[in-house]
């Protein structure tokens, strides 16, 4: 007696076709089935044959859907896909198969992007142009994230091709400073070692490796030191009338090195885990503290509130003007004290005291950085900056009601000579970013009231300050 493998009708009238499905559910089912089996085998071509990894990830992703839309038919033993070796086709076969290709295109797309940034690099004559290639293949690797759920290579591959860019960076700047050493100018040597050095502080490179990196540079500083400290200084010669200073010797010690920031925050660092040692009892771990200001970078932003576990000070170096390792004490109870313990407190701001989590000023921070510290064009960043204002506007009117004003103001601030009033009237003139003053003609500056020739020259970067 036939029986229908779908929906199990039975009986001596049941008509069966070569699929063994009664005709209500062969009309019903095989288009179904035969439409899954063409978007499979076009989305196979697909990923075999596309040069894009976006494309080829989206088709896997397809296929294991469909995939899994034929299950049923196969386990009821209705015939989908053919299989070479005879039936149909497993669903867990071609969803293997298809897992085996994703892992295949993300490993091809990295090889393609590792090999394209060291072929720049090898081939660039200056370091922006070696480190370009790099933060291409970083800001394509990141773009491949969001379409993957499983991003371990990727994210492997981002360490170990930010380590080879970080490491590119360093050691060019360091052979500026062996050259300017050997050419013999021993003051420039050192500020060039300093901000080879300097490099290490805003990457994250491992520290093992960045603490090889530095010892290098140190190494030469303090070799740099001992140079300059022997290195006699001639005396200028005394202005008339001076007899008083006849009696001075021929030379004087030279004036100590000024410190720099990083020597100035390694030996905080030392200082903070010695009190770490001594208040090992009382301290629970440490707490990144963030700047909230407009001018904190985004990576930092992203890490406020950061805990690190235990109460060795931790061994990462944050610059003191973006971000900080404060104490977190243990509650009051642990220590065997019966108090309850402080409420939360406010913290400082851009806008005045704010909660201590941050508050509503921290996400709008967040989107500020996003947008300026994107490759948008300016026009592009403009416009969102301006959703921004009707997005927060209880935290913009702090900022004078326009954030986007209020951004290309501060940038204008950075040209020389150029206060907050010259930056409004630029503002005003429709002059958007610094490069747009620079490059302008003198047409331009025309329209603005009390902008002289010399003022002009000085914003554009054509005369010295003090001329």
């Amino acid at each position: 007696m036939a029986t229908c493998k779908w929906c199990g009708r039975t009986g001596p009238h049941v008509e069966l076709d070569t699929n063994g499905l009664c005709e209500p559910c062969h009309d019903i089912h095989v288009p179904i089935i035969e439409n899954i089996g063409r978007i499979i085998t076009e989305s196979m071509g697909l990923i075999h044959n596309s040069k894009s990894a976006s494309t080829r990830l989206s088709r896997i992703w397809v296929t294991e859907t469909n995939a899994e839309r034929l299950r049923p038919y196969y386990e009821k033993g209705i015939p989908t896909i053919a299989w070479t070796s005879g039936g149909s086709l497993p669903p867990d076969e071609l969803i293997a198969h298809a897992t085996g290709m994703r892992r295949k295109v993300i490993q091809e797309f990295i090889a393609e992007q590792a090999d394209t940034a060291r072929d720049r690099a090898r081939t660039a004559t200056t370091l922006r142009e070696k480190l370009a290639g790099y933060d291409d293949a970083l800001k394509a690797l990141d773009r491949l994230m969001n379409e993957v759920q499983d991003v371990t290579h990727l994210e492997m591959a981002g360490a170990i091709l930010t380590y080879e860019r970080n490491s590119i960076r360093f050691e060019t700047l360091f052979e500026k400073a062996v050259a300017l050493e050997e050419a013999g100018e021993l003051a420039q040597a050192r500020t060039a070692y300093e901000t080879a050095v300097a490099a290490l502080i805003d990457d994250n490179t491992p520290d093992d490796r960045q603490d090889d990196l530095f010892m290098r540079a140190k190494e030469r500083i303090d070799s740099l030191d001992e140079r300059l400290a022997s290195t006699p200084v001639q005396k200028a010669p005394a202005p008339p009338h001076a007899d008083d200073r006849k009696y001075l010797p021929d030379t004087l010690p030279p004036p100590k090195p000024p410190r720099s920031i990083l020597e100035n925050e390694i030996e905080r660092a030392s200082v903070m885990q010695v009190m770490a040692e001594q208040n090992s009892d009382l301290i629970s771990g440490w707490r990144l503290h963030v700047t909230m200001s407009t001018r904190t970078p985004l990576k930092w932003l992203l890490r406020f509130g950061e805990i690190h576990d235990g109460h060795d000070y931790p061994r990462e170096i944050a610059p003191m003007q973006h971000a900080i390792w404060v104490t977190r004490l243990k509650p009051w109870r642990e220590l065997g004290i019966d108090i309850d313990e402080l409420p939360p407190s406010t913290i400082a701001s851009d806008i005045g005291p704010i909660p201590g989590d941050g508050g509503d000023f921290l996400p709008f921070l967040i989107s500020y950085r996003r947008i300026i510290e994107s490759d948008s064009p300016r026009a592009e960043v403009l416009a969102c900056l301006r959703q921004l204002n009707a997005a927060s506007p209880d935290v913009v009117r702090h900022f004078g009601g326009d954030i986007a004003r209020y951004f290309v103001i501060d940038e204008l601030q950075t040209l020389d000579g150029c206060g907050p009033a010259i930056a409004d009237r630029l503002f005003g003139a429709g002059f958007t970013s610094a490069d747009e003053v620079r490059a302008a003609p003198l047409e331009r500056f025309k329209v603005i009231k009390g902008l002289g020739p010399k003022t002009i020259a000085r914003l554009q970067g054509n005369l010295d300050a003090k001329s």
